[in-house]
């Protein structure tokens, strides 16, 4: 994918390293030596949108340059369909590369506002796999995080017990590598001995799960607190 000049939508649940592989797909691109420009669409405003749309320096004017729209599924509606109308009339697609990414729920391949750029911009799709979908690879990553977080400890970590590495296995790591990443940090620095073990694993998943079911909404979800509701 990354040696095509197609637009791209880079897929997957949250936490799933999109911006990892978007790095990737320029790195190894054919417009490496030109600009990487990032819009996060969770993040523009008013004025930042008029300015994508309608500004002489917008990076839609651009040529030859990269363009990341990251998390079109917090666009509204209308905005959505304001940004395709753009993108087709000014011809973006042919000038730039252009690469987008969208959370989709458990079960599925793409969002519904990834399935709308993807049929109208005639997208390549990156599905990225969820992490407990690959419960084999978790003994490989767990020794890969080690050997990068042992450099800051004050002590070697070897690996964690099979009784651990089990549980790490069985987890159903809602928020992917994201929180992959965290709890290995936090099991990192809370250990003791030179293996993790399966108490201290325990302890940190306890915690995971009761947030789990405090906070049920992903970072990205476009659909906003109802606080018109009782405290239960």
């Amino acid at each position: 994918i990354s040696g095509s000049g197609a637009p791209v939508l880079v897929t997957g649940e949250d936490g799933t390293g999109k911006e990892s592989v978007v790095s990737l797909l320029y790195i190894h691109g054919p417009l490496r030596r030109n600009p990487l420009i990032s819009v996060n669409c969770s993040l523009l405003n008013d004025k930042s949108w008029t300015f994508l749309l309608e500004h002489h320096n917008s990076p839609l004017a651009d040529e030859g340059s990269t363009l990341y729209f990251a998390s079109i599924d917090a666009l509204p509606g209308e905005r959505r369909q304001q940004l395709l109308a753009a993108l087709t009339e000014m011809d973006v697609c042919r000038r730039n590369r252009v690469i987008f990414s969208c959370v989709c729920q458990p079960g599925e391949y793409t969002s519904a506002a990834g399935s709308l750029f993807m049929d109208r911009l005639c997208c390549l799709s990156l599905f990225l796999p969820p992490l407990r979908s690959m419960a084999e690879k978790i003994p490989t990553l767990v020794n890969r995080s080690l050997s990068h977080l042992n450099a800051d400890l004050p002590r070697q970590l070897v690996g964690a017990d099979p009784e651990a590495m089990a549980l790490l296995q069985s987890f159903h790591w809602p928020h992917n590598y994201t929180q992959f990443q965290r709890i290995l940090q936090e099991l990192a620095q809370m250990t003791h001995g030179n293996y993790i073990t399966a108490q201290e694993v325990q302890e940190v998943l306890r915690r995971e799960r009761t947030m789990a079911t405090v906070n049920k909404l992903v970072e990205d979800a476009g659909e906003p607190l109802d606080l018109n509701q009782t405290l239960d």
